[in-house]
This record gives C-alpha cells, sequence and structure tokens, in this order.
C-alpha cells in the first residue's frame, strides 16, 4: 500500500504541474489575445483614418475629372467647328479639282496614246536604221568609186601618159 500510496503522491504532484502550466498557458494566451486585440483596435482606427483619406481623395478625384470633362466638351467643341471649316475647305478643294479633272479630260485628245506613240516610234526606228544602212551602202560605193577611178586614173597617168 505505501508504494501505491506514492504512486499517487506523485500522480497528484505531476497534476498539479500540469494544471499549474495550463493555468499559465491559460494566462499567456490571455495576455496574447489582449494584445491582438489591442493591436485589432489600432488597426481599426489606422483603417479607418485610410478610409476618411481615400474618401477625400476621391472626391478631390472626381471634382479633377468633371473639371476634365468640361474641358474636354470645350476642346471637342473647337475640335468639331475646326473640322466643319476644314470640310469647307476640302469641298472647295474638291470642286476645284473637278474643274481641273473636266479641263484634262477635254485636253485628252489633244495627246497621242501611249500604244499609238510606240508604233509610230517603232516605225521611225526601223526607218531610220534604214536610211543609215542605205548611207552606209552609199559611202561604201562612193569610197569603192572614188578609189576605182583613183586607180584608172594612176593607170591611164602610167600608161598613156608617157
Amino acid at each position: 500500500m505505501s508504494e501505491n500510496f506514492v504512486d499517487e503522491k506523485l500522480l497528484h504532484a505531476k497534476l498539479e504541474v500540469i494544471h499549474a502550466k495550463i493555468d499559465l498557458n491559460y494566462k499567456n494566451t490571455l495576455i496574447k489575445l489582449e494584445n491582438i486585440d489591442k493591436a485589432l483596435n489600432l488597426r481599426s482606427e489606422a483603417l479607418n483614418f485610410k478610409l476618411a483619406e481615400l474618401a477625400q481623395s476621391r472626391k478631390n478625384v472626381i471634382e479633377k475629372i468633371d473639371a476634365n470633362n468640361r474641358n474636354v466638351c470645350t476642346r471637342l467643341e473647337c475640335i468639331n467647328k475646326t473640322m466643319d471649316l476644314k470640310s469647307e475647305v476640302l469641298d472647295h478643294r474638291l470642286a476645284e479639282l473637278n474643274q481641273l479633272r473636266k479641263e484634262v479630260i477635254e485636253d485628252r485628245d489633244s495627246f497621242v496614246k501611249k500604244e499609238v506613240y510606240n508604233i509610230k516610234i517603232d516605225i521611225l526606228d526601223s526607218l531610220v536604221n534604214r536610211v543609215t544602212v542605205l548611207e552606209t551602202r552609199l559611202i561604201v560605193v562612193a569610197g569603192a568609186t572614188i578609189v576605182f577611178l583613183g586607180v584608172i586614173e594612176i593607170i591611164l597617168h602610167y600608161f598613156w601618159g608617157r
């Protein structure tokens, strides 16, 4: 029985140590939870402050966007007026180009078409080639005649001129 009694006391002492550790862990956990709660409260205040800043920034951005929209509308009105003026100028230039086109169409008949020109220039080239050939032949015949007459004159001079 004495061993049982010692074992019971030892178990009871171990149990008390475990209870003390559990109590200590419980108190530490409560302290940590309180610190977390304080940190969350501080974060919440910081987020509320940031939220207020963001709301003010949003308001400022909306005001800037509205100002830019008014500016863009004014610019668009100016651009529309400019486009109208440019359109009138282009219409005037188009009318002038149409008039020029009519004049070109009227003057077109006074020009020779490329196909006709090419045919006539080919004929002219062939005639020039023929004339060149005939001219060359004429020069050769004239040169041969002059040489022949020169040879006859030399022969006559030697045989009859002595």
